[in-house]
């Protein structure tokens, strides 16, 4: 990735202009690695889930959760196993744009699937529910965070990081309780 970034800041693919018309403005990291996902193909070489997840992850960062869907529908299209790298971004771009909904479905389709949830993935879902706010989102985020004590830790032996608590103390703190965002454990 550190040739691909500096390729992009020497100005080697600023004016492409087919990368231009297909995805209109684009971020530096995005562009970047679609342009050099669109060179690994022209030369043959077989595209893993790890070039997705680069591609879905740069969704992720803006909060495009159709750009990252329909990488994730090209990766199953092309035959490739989602893991929970592909599950965690997914989750994440949707938090990023503040869709809690999105979120959840998309947590809740990885073990039928045969993808072990981790602290990331449910951190992520905390994640969307504090983005969605208000009393509904601070609720949501309880919920999400007994959910993974329940089924993350017994299940999985997963503990709830300090990222996970501080992300659910966010929707309580917004509103001003400031008791039950001390509280969290």
């Amino acid at each position: 990735m550190i040739l691909v970034n500096t390729r992009f800041y020497k100005g080697e693919t600023k004016n492409d202009p087919e990368l231009g018309r297909e995805h209109g403005q684009l971020d530096g990291s995005l562009r970047e690695r679609l342009l050099w996902l669109k060179r690994m193909v022209a030369a043959g070489v077989k595209l893993d889930s790890v070039n997705y997840n680069s591609v879905i992850h740069a969704h992720n960062v803006k909060g495009n959760v159709e750009g990252a869907k329909r990488w994730l529908e090209q990766m199953l299209h092309d035959g490739l196993e989602l893991n929970v790298v592909t599950f965690s971004a997914m989750i994440d771009a949707c938090a990023k744009g503040g869709n809690l909904a999105c979120a959840e479905l998309r947590h809740d389709k990885m073990t039928p699937v045969g993808v072990k949830p981790n602290a990331h993935s449910y951190s992520a879902v905390v994640n969307a529910c504090a983005k969605a706010g208000g009393v509904g989102g601070a609720e949501a985020a309880e919920l999400w965070l007994h959910r993974f004590e329940r089924t993350g830790v017994r299940a999985h032996g997963l503990k709830p990081h300090l990222v996970t608590h501080a992300t659910l103390a966010c929707p309580f703190a917004y509103r001003g309780d400031w008791i039950k965002a001390e509280n969290i454990r």
